[in-house]
């Protein structure tokens, strides 16, 4: 019997949309995370070597965790900005960390700039969204890699 393998790339995870949580106490409070679990296979990801994570602060409830119109707030902008830069693969959301009154994104992407512009003409509030930018080169997506999905033995 032959079996048929598909071919891991960054197209069908985003395709597949699957999704691991995971959440625990580091360095004295709360944390959660999620992660698009097919990138733990280590597929290619040559073509988006841009690390981009964006950080909203918070005022963190008893859970230390979001909650309502900045929960509702914080869904509404991921849902915006990963459709602005996910439909054609200018970059993928791999992560989402939450941790001491700060949610941070994980994309990578191809180009800063152009992952900028789509921020910047994706629909808006009224107010602008309360976030922080820090970009870097990772071409083997060590953040990811090292920081947030788990290694396995």
């Amino acid at each position: 019997m032959t079996e048929k393998f598909e071919r891991l790339t960054v197209g069908l995870i985003l395709e597949r949309d699957l999704w691991s949580i995971g959440s625990g106490i580091l360095e004295g409070a709360r944390f959660s995370t999620r992660f698009r679990q097919e990138f733990a296979g280590r597929p290619d990801v040559s073509a988006l070597p841009r690390l981009v994570r964006v950080a909203w602060e918070f005022d963190a409830g008893a859970n230390d965790e979001p909650a309502g119109a900045q929960l509702k707030a914080m869904a509404v902008f991921e849902n915006r900005l990963a459709s602005a830069v996910e439909e054609d693969l200018v970059a993928v959301l791999a992560a989402v960390i939450t941790h001491r009154g700060r949610r941070t994104w994980v994309f990578y992407c191809a180009d800063i700039q152009v992952f900028a512009e789509r921020l910047h003409h994706m629909p808006q509030e009224r107010d602008p969204y309360p976030i922080k930018i820090e970009t870097k080169n990772d071409p083997g997506w060590t953040f990811l890699y090292e920081t947030v999905i788990p290694k396995q033995d």
